[in-house]
This record gives C-alpha cells, sequence and structure tokens, in this order.
C-alpha cells in the first residue's frame, strides 16, 4: 500500500472524501464517519440505534431499499461515544446508487413509524443480551474504573442501561443530528476511477448541511496507575484481566517502536513472552494479547489475558514478570527482528482484501488518526532500530505505569488475597448477577 493508493477530495461542506482503488475484484466498500458526542450510556444507546434505522430509510422513490437488497447491496450502522458510522458493500455497478442511499441517510430519512418501534424492540433485545457475556461486562468495568462518567468510560455503556432498566420512551428519532463537518466518506473497491467517485460524492453528498460542530473531544485524563480493581461476575469461573497504561499518539515518533515492543511482548513471533509464560510453560491462560488501545483523545498499552478465577494471581504474577523483563531481560536482535519481520507480513497480508483495507482506514478515523497515515506505517517500521525498541520498553512497560480490573467470580477470586493490592477497602467495583 502506497501513499498514491489514496486519493483525498475536500468538499465545501466539510466532509473529506478518500478514495483508494485496490485490487480488481469489481466490489466497493463505502464507510461515512459523522461526528457525534454520545457522553452517556443513554445516548450511546440512541446513537447506536439511530445509526442502525437511518440505513433502512425509504425517502429516496429513486433508490429503493429492497432494490438495494435484491442488488446484494449489505447495509450497516453502528456508533461510538464519538462519532457514527454508516457502512455498505456492493457490486462496484451499484456504488452511485449507495452513495446516494448513504447520503439519504444523514440528509432526509424516512423511517416509518412502525419500522422505527420494531427495530428498537429488537435492538434493544440484543442490546440486553449482551449484557450476559462477561467480555461485555468486563470492557465496560475497565473504562468505568480507568474513566469513570467521561465519555472514554462509556465505551461500553449502551448495555449496562439496558441491563439495568427498560428504556421507557422508544420514541427514537431515527435522525436529524448528523452533519457534514469534519465528516470522512471512505470508498475502497476494485478498479475505481477516483475521478469519477468524487463526482459521484459532490453530487449526493455536496448539498449535505448542518450546524453539528465536527469532532467534540472532551479532554481524556490521564490514567491513575494502581492495582486493578475486581468486577465481581458471581458464579463466573473465568478471570479476564484486562489492564491499561499511557502510551503515546500515532503521530509520536515512539509509536512505531513502541508497537514493534508490543510484538514482541505478545505477537512478534511463533512463541512470544507472554504467551510462552502464560500458556505454553504453565497452561494458565485460553489466551493473551498486548497491543494499542486507542480512541479520541488516548493512546493505551494493552495486556489482556483469560484464565480461571483460581489462576488470576498467577496470571497478574506473569503479566507483571513480562512486563519487567521487557526492561531487565530486553529482546535480544534476533526477537526484534522477528518481531519486525511479524509486523511487515501482518500488515501485508491484512490489507488484502477491500473490507480489511476499509476496517484499517475506519479504525483510523474512529481513533482520532488520519486515515492517511496508513499508507506510510509500513515503512516507518522498517525504519525502527534494535536500540528505540529496547528504549521504549524499558520507559514503557514498567509494571508501576498500569492499572485495570480483573473480571470474575470475587468470592472464587478469593479478594483480597489473590489480587496483589486490591481496591481500597477491598471491595468489588460492581455486582453482576449472571
Amino acid at each position: 500500500m502506497r501513499m498514491s493508493d489514496l486519493h483525498e477530495h475536500p468538499l465545501a461542506n466539510g466532509l473529506r472524501a478518500i478514495c483508494m482503488p485496490h485490487g480488481d475484484t469489481p466490489l466497493a466498500e463505502v464507510r461515512l464517519v459523522v461526528p457525534e458526542l454520545s457522553d452517556t450510556p443513554r445516548a450511546l444507546f440512541e446513537a447506536q440505534l439511530r445509526a442502525h434505522l437511518a440505513t433502512l430509510h425509504e425517502g429516496d422513490p429513486w433508490v429503493r431499499l429492497s432494490d438495494l437488497e435484491q442488488s446484494a447491496v449489505v447495509l450497516g450502522g453502528s456508533a461510538s461515544p464519538w462519532a457514527t458510522v454508516l457502512s455498505g458493500s456492493c457490486g462496484v455497478d451499484d456504488l452511485p446508487r449507495l452513495l446516494r442511499h448513504l447520503s439519504g441517510a444523514v440528509t432526509s430519512p424516512v423511517v416509518a413509524a412502525e419500522v422505527t418501534e420494531q427495530e428498537y424492540a429488537t435492538f434493544a433485545a440484543q442490546t440486553r443480551a449482551s449484557a450476559a457475556y462477561p467480555h461485555v461486562l468486563a470492557a465496560d468495568g475497565l473504562y468505568r474504573h480507568l474513566y469513570g462518567g467521561h465519555a472514554a468510560g462509556n465505551r461500553a455503556g449502551a448495555a449496562r442501561v439496558e441491563a439495568a432498566a427498560p428504556v421507557e420512551d422508544a420514541s427514537v428519532a431515527s435522525s436529524g443530528r448528523l452533519g457534514p463537518r469534519e465528516a470522512l466518506l471512505l470508498v475502497v473497491g476494485g478498479g475505481l476511477d477516483p475521478a469519477e467517485v468524487f463526482q459521484h460524492v459532490e453530487e449526493h453528498f455536496g448539498g449535505w448541511d448542518g450546524a453539528t460542530p465536527g469532532w467534540v473531544v472532551p479532554e481524556v485524563p490521564a490514567l491513575r496507575p494502581g492495582p486493578p480493581a475486581v468486577v465481581d461476575l458471581p458464579g463466573s469461573s473465568r478471570a479476564h484481566v484486562r489492564l491499561r497504561a499511557e502510551a503515546v499518539p500515532h503521530d509520536h515518533e515512539l509509536y512505531p517502536p513502541l508497537f514493534l515492543a508490543l510484538n514482541t511482548l505478545s505477537g512478534g513471533a511463533v512463541s512470544t513472552r507472554l504467551t510462552r509464560n502464560l500458556r505454553n510453560d504453565n497452561g494458565y491462560v485460553y489466551g493473551a494479547s498486548a497491543f494499542i488501545d486507542s480512541f479520541p483523545g488516548a493512546n493505551l498499552i494493552a495486556v489482556e489475558a483469560e484464565t480461571s478465577v483460581t489462576t488470576a494471581h498467577e496470571v497478574l504474577a506473569g503479566i507483571e514478570q513480562e512486563l519487567r523483563g521487557m526492561a531487565e531481560h530486553p529482546p535480544g536482535e534476533e526477537e526484534f527482528r522477528a518481531a519486525q519481520r511479524f509486523a511487515a507480513g501482518c500488515m501485508r497480508t491484512r490489507l488484502t482484501s477491500q473490507a480489511e483495507v476499509s476496517a484499517a482506514l475506519t479504525d483510523l478515523a474512529l481513533n482520532g488518526a488520519d486515515p492517511m497515515e496508513l499508507a506510510g506505517f509500513g515503512a516507518q517500521l522498517s525504519r525502527v532500530t534494535y536500540d528505540e525498541v529496547v528504549d521504549v520498553a524499558r520507559e514503557y512497560f514498567a509494571p508501576d505505569r498500569f492499572t485495570g480490573v480483573v473480571c470474575g467470580d470475587a468470592s472464587l477470586l478469593g479478594s483480597p488475597a489473590l489480587i496483589p493490592n486490591p481496591t481500597p477497602i477491598n471491595e468489588p467495583i460492581e455486582k453482576v448477577a449472571l
């Protein structure tokens, strides 16, 4: 992937369009990322529902939803606390119709009252069901522990709203609050002519207006390092370990070496440090990973593991050992080269399909980074030196920089005995009945 593969076209209303011809397969992927702040669990639930409803609109007599479905056009909508995403997949010949439909979804959506009511009931039931999944509860407990009532603490909050009490008002508007300022439209497809694509974008989105302010990202508070808290899931024999520490922004000079250091810790060879210690040597975990957890306003080093509640203490001790070992016993030259080759290979294989390229570009946009950065990232990784990885691991992997949660049955975890230095007053931060 080269910078020349990405073609950019700004519209007068503030929408930014990016087109990437990719491969010869006559398929296209479209992603529309629109800034919209949802800083409470209720607001996030409504934004997610509106995003879904917007793709079901029937306000354009020239592009019927039923016709799109018969043409195998796939539509979807989702939302994070910071943005709404409308997406579509289609054959290249259907791209103009898909763009027209998505423009209607943000400019003049019409969704019948009975459809809204039916979809609301279905969406609410699905959201309530998601609250039964321990990994959802672990994510919600983690971000609430890190950020409390801040928007960043709301990343998995929608399930909590529906699990706590039924929503009383089902009359959620299908749209009406989305505007083009600082929005991003991505089009990736085989054999596309960027000039022709941008002509369609101008035709269908050029008249989109709105008074929304663009990206609104409340300042994210710095993490307060400390021992992991306990999210209590009575009856759960499995423990979900979720640890975080401050990282650096995507555009920081230390980001590429930090990325490779995490590959050394978790994914840079057949048997890397976390996997070798926690799974291969001791059999403690079902899985362990280390990665960058990004969202607007913050980048975090993430270390996660799935284990039994009876081995949670050993897993935490093993993670601490490997984090400390990255500084005290840094990777050797060959270990570093393996991580570098692994990262380069992952980028090549991950970016082979149009859907994967679209997902990678969209993730960057949703995380507050410029999607154009993706084109040059492989070259940045190739320039990282061994000494840079050693230095960044020594500075950023210190165990006392981390905090997080352990999600599982607190009585089986043995709090406080199994969790080193547990939460003050030794109480779980949440009780969840499964």
